[in-house]
């Protein structure tokens, strides 16, 4: 009996069934072999049907076993790499240990026992061992953010203003002391409830608790460009720039004993940090972004142990500033003066996708007052995104910072109620408040004045002491000196003379031709280091002289003591002059500059 029908049987069937479906049911006339025929031709399909759902079943079960074994490859290569890397942490280790070995024995003629050398081995082997999987155990983070920029909104026809507030006096003072030169970065971290601040002139981190007005300071770290928090409540990201050698560092501010861990280094050829680097930004995937300057700008991830990838932002020249969203990444481009809005993807790290989306930029050339309510900038600054995704661009020439929403469309400038400095980078927490940090100030006085004599500074208060020290010191020299020493000290009155006349004519000149305006702080420091020092120094010499004069009764040096007395006199109200310069004068009002802290607010559109 056959069990399997041809093609033409098979149609021959169906169209023998569909006479007999056409007919009425008392035409349908059947024999036994009819009703035998169509019964096998049901099995036969059936089991025709039934082979071609398992062959499928047995694909689909082909395709996961296939995912599976690629997907224990890849956990195989993780695990390769690892091990790799824990072995050549162990041979820089016990290479390390072999030279420190050599020096001692180089140094103590090989006294030292061999056990304690071995147990010395074994300890610092456990502790690279440690290192490694501290590394290997950073927590994937997340990019997600809890600020709401429409939550200060709360009225129809509102929108953002800043209004300026002063830091608390404890804090102003800290803040004074510490010096704040040229702060490039700034985040907050929402449950420390702590601001970070960058800087990378004075290279040092700030820790700012506004509430508490408590500032920490981790001084521990070379030029820091970029900041932002890496895992809520327990440590940062931060970028550091010595010359072209670039690092990325995990600060863990949150422990009991702060430290710093190396994510990605320069001299790590897996991660390629081999050319200029700017931005931090977290990925969706827990990894870390930066911008890449060279002749291929290129957004750079990092994954630590896993090394870094780029991909190329075409239109871009100088990528500066870079905020991300989930998988959205905005990059303001200070040289085209363009916002890019790219998608990244790196939650699968085999295959990450990169695209970009969208361009912000000016349309039209309008004037300053014009364009600050409209779209595009004079020069693009820092940017930060909410948790609904709308988006703050800063614009530093335009002295605005605008509000963009969810498709990038401009809604409104952020308005104030003061005129907005010269924004770096900013950055607003969900509570509303919110740091600008402005670096103008500073480049204002570093860019050196052309010397330009000004002959009325000489008549200053100060200029007129420093003159007068400077004669006063010429005329001790000349009197003491015409006598003769007959008392040894005096030797020493002559040598402060001297370099009183050469210092105090320093200062006098620099004064007049604006040299002091190069670094004020710094002359500021220099000028009360003189005229302290020589305040006490003219003090000296004042005794000395009387005594001088008392025991030999010389009628010029009893002139150099009256002179001697009247210059020290003169030092001494130049030292208060220069306190009183330090409490109220440049020091001060750079650093209100510098770093102002403001509150965002709401406020109905007139």
């Amino acid at each position: 009996m056959k069990e399997e029908y041809s093609h033409l049987d098979i149609n021959d069937q169906i169209k023998s069934l569909r006479e007999l479906l056409n007919k009425e049911a008392e035409e349908v006339l059947l024999t036994d072999s009819q009703l035998e025929e169509v019964s096998r031709f049901k099995k036969a399909e059936e089991v025709r049907r039934a082979r071609e759902e398992q062959t499928e079943r047995e694909k689909q079960q082909a395709k996961v076993a296939e995912r599976a074994e690629a997907e224990r490859k890849r956990e195989a290569e993780k695990e390769r790499r690892a091990e790799e890397e824990k072995a050549r942490v162990a041979e820089e280790s016990y290479q390390d240990i072999e030279e420190e070995r050599f020096l001692l024995d180089s140094r103590n003629g090989s006294t030292e026992d061999p056990t304690a050398i071995e147990m010395e081995k074994l300890n610092i082997a456990n502790n690279e061992q440690l290192d490694l999987s501290q590394n290997e155990s950073l927590p994937v983070v997340s990019n997600e953010t809890s600020v709401d920029f429409v939550s200060f909104i709360q009225e129809n026809g509102a929108y953002l203003m800043l209004q300026k507030q002063k830091w608390p006096q404890r804090l102003h003072h800290d803040l004074k002391n510490e010096g704040v030169r040229y702060p490039l970065g700034v985040a907050y971290d929402e449950k420390a409830k702590r601001w970070l601040i960058c800087d990378r002139n004075t290279e040092k981190i700030l820790l700012i608790d506004v509430k508490m007005e408590s500032m920490n300071v981790c001084d521990d770290i070379s030029c820091p460009t970029a900041i932002i928090v890496y895992e809520e409540g327990k440590s940062a990201a931060v970028l550091c720039a010595v010359g072209k050698s670039h690092t990325i560092y995990i600060y863990h501010h949150s422990e009991p004993n702060p430290f710093i861990q190396a994510f990605a280094r320069h001299d790590e050829p897996m991660y390629d940090m081999r050319h200029q680097l700017r931005g931090l930004a977290k990925s969706v995937g827990g990894n870390i972004l930066s911008l890449e300057k060279h002749n291929q700008n290129r957004m750079r991830v990092f994954n630590k142990g896993m090394g870094g990838k780029g991909f190329s932002m075409a239109g871009t020249n100088t990528p500066c500033f870079i905020a991300s969203f989930r998988s959205t990444v905005a990059v303001s481009d200070l040289g085209v003066n363009k916002v890019f809005i790219c998608n990244l993807d790196d939650r699968d790290w085999e295959s990450i996708s990169f695209q970009m989306l969208r361009v912000i930029e000016t349309t039209v050339v309008l004037p300053p007052d014009q364009l600050a309510n409209q779209s595009g900038f004079q020069f693009v600054a820092g940017m930060q995104f909410d948790c609904n995704g709308f988006l703050l661009i800063g614009d530093a020439k335009g002295h605005s910072i605008k509000l963009y929403d969810t498709d990038y469309n401009f809604l409104h400038r952020v308005s104030s109620d003061f005129v907005l400095p010269y924004v770096s980078s900013f950055h607003v927490n969900k509570d509303g408040d919110c740091i600008l940090l402005d670096v103008k100030q500073r480049d204002a006085i570093q860019k050196y004045p052309k010397p330009k004599f000004e002959g009325w500074k000489l008549a200053k208060y100060s200029s007129a002491l420093q003159i007068f020290q400077t004669l006063g010191s010429l005329v001790v020299f000349i009197l003491t000196s015409s006598v003769g020493s007959q008392f040894p000290p005096t030797y020493a009155v002559l040598l402060t003379s001297i370099f009183t006349i050469i210092g105090a004519a320093v200062f006098v000149i620099c004064d007049a031709f604006n040299f002091n305006k190069t670094e004020p702080d710094e002359w500021i420091f220099w000028e009360s280091v003189f005229t302290s020092s020589f305040s006490f120094l003219f003090t000296v010499n004042t005794m000395t002289m009387l005594y001088s004069s008392i025991r030999w009764n010389n009628t010029a040096w009893w002139l150099a003591t009256v002179v001697c007395s009247m210059v020290t006199m003169s030092f001494f109200l130049s030292l208060i002059h220069v306190m009183r310069k330090q409490t109220k004068g440049h020091i001060a009002l750079t650093q209100e500059k510098n770093i102002v802290r403001f509150n965002t607010r709401m406020n109905r559109r007139v």
